[in-house]
């Protein structure tokens, strides 16, 4: 408020100068020109206000544009806005993993759920039938039927299931009555390559079958076969 008080007295003190002061003439040999009494003024207003003038400058020093001072300020802005978009960014991913990581293992978890019947030739090995329940076991598959069967349908016991597994490592299996059993549903065949005979498969099975020729295929392509049910089983269940 000073800084203007003063600009505002000695322009005033300019003008009024200017316009009333009076002229004196100074003349030499070569020229004439004249000095006004303004400057006088000015002088005198600068000698007596001496004090004031010097703290108006220091003043105007203190409040001028400072270039290192806006540099210094902005970088400290962008260091706060980047450390809170890192923060944000940080904490949102983590969530965000969180969430996915969640959503997979319910998803996984509920593939595992998926009813299963296991179906094996009751003339077939057992130590083949062993391997197959220590894998599900093993694996946390919880909702399991197994029925060893021969040449006939089983009753199932009511046993809804949504999958049907065909272990056929001895080559004994009926695949026939598979199909029946099967009906409508998925199947999982575990079988040496060339033993389902996909001549007497219709166009709707093709769709729904699945296939591990050895057993280190069992547990990736026994994942997508239930992964492929969980997209379009509920489609099937709500037409």
């Amino acid at each position: 408020m000073n800084y203007f008080k003063y600009v505002l007295t000695l322009w005033m003190i300019l003008l009024v100068n200017l316009t009333w002061g009076q002229n004196t003439p100074i003349q030499d040999s070569a020229t004439s020109f004249y000095i006004t009494s303004s400057e006088d003024s000015l002088l005198a207003f600068l000698n007596a206000n001496k004090a004031d003038v010097k703290s108006l400058i220091n003043d105007y020093k203190s409040y001028r544009f400072n270039w290192a001072q806006l540099t210094s300020t902005l970088a400290g802005l962008i260091l706060l806005f980047g450390l809170t978009w890192k923060l944000w960014l940080s904490g949102w991913l983590k969530n965000h993993i969180q969430e996915k990581a969640k959503d997979l293992a319910d998803n996984l978890m509920e593939m595992k759920d998926t009813p299963i019947l296991v179906l094996s030739s009751a003339a077939g090995k057992s130590t083949n039938d062993a391997f197959i329940a220590n894998y599900f076991e093993n694996k946390k598959f919880k909702n399991l039927k197994y029925l060893k069967i021969g040449s006939e349908l089983k009753d199932t016991e009511g046993f809804k299931y949504k999958l049907v597994f065909a272990n056929n490592e001895d080559g004994l299996l009926d695949k026939n009555l598979v199909r029946k059993y099967a009906g409508d549903k998925a199947i999982f065949y575990l079988g040496k390559a060339g033993t389902w005979d996909y001549a007497q498969d219709d166009t709707e099975t093709q769709k729904k079958i699945n296939y591990a020729n050895s057993r280190a295929q069992i547990h990736g392509n026994l994942m997508s076969t239930l992964q492929f049910l969980s997209l379009t089983q509920p489609k099937i269940e709500n037409a």
